[in-house]
């Protein structure tokens, strides 16, 4: 194989490899070829061990940010999270006196404000706290952030859990209606006897 052949082959390769290693987050490529897998936790950097790819050093980051409670966006495979698996809520600033995050105070009255796209909106005036902080949970719902930057995550989990049941019990109607209006199918044995019989009847009468 011409050396220019050869040389294209291997860039090739090792792009493609490049690709494959930005798919999944916390780990590093070592010297050896191997992969180290890590995390940082409490200003911390823990080392996770090395592996041989990085489907295996990415899960094993998994692992550590599951038992750290990192938000399910921040995992590699969100789809093998335990089903029984909840977020630790992320902490408040030291300077929010509140208790809920979004919430501010202004003239006797609440005020509900979220930052995106490098933007501060208003949500609107509240008279209580726990209305601005609902109203701050709906955008940042709306925004996709994970459920542990949420005021009431248990509240939109007790919500969607609703939404699926509703949802089970409209698919269970609509069998049952669909099982009602099959109607009974007649044997071909009987209608085969009863066209023989009216042919013999026929015949006699003649």
């Amino acid at each position: 194989m011409p050396k220019r052949k050869r040389k294209k082959e291997e860039d090739e390769s090792s792009s493609k490899e490049q690709v494959k290693d930005k798919i999944y987050k916390g780990y590093q490529k070592i010297g050896s070829g191997r992969y180290q897998a890590k995390i940082s936790i409490d200003g911390k950097v823990i080392g996770l061990g090395t592996y041989d790819t990085t489907k295996e050093a990415a899960q094993a980051y998994d692992r550590a940010a599951i038992q750290a409670g990192r938000p399910i966006s921040k995992l590699n495979f969100q789809d093998q999270v335990p089903l029984n698996y909840t977020p630790k809520k992320t902490k408040l600033l030291c300077n929010n006196t509140i208790g809920y995050r979004g919430v501010g105070v202004k003239r006797r009255r609440f005020t509900a404000q979220i930052f995106m796209n490098g933007r501060l909106h208003h949500l609107g005036m509240f008279d209580t706290t726990k209305d601005a902080a609902i109203a701050y949970d709906l955008a940042a719902i709306e925004a996709k952030r994970p459920t542990s930057d949420l005021n009431f995550p248990d509240m939109i989990d007790a919500k969607k859990k609703k939404k699926k049941k509703m949802k089970m019990k409209k698919k269970k109607k609509v069998v049952i209606k669909k099982k009602i209006k099959i109607k009974k199918v007649v044997p071909v044995r009987r209608v085969v006897a009863a066209a023989a019989a009216a042919a013999v009847y026929i015949y006699l009468l003649l």
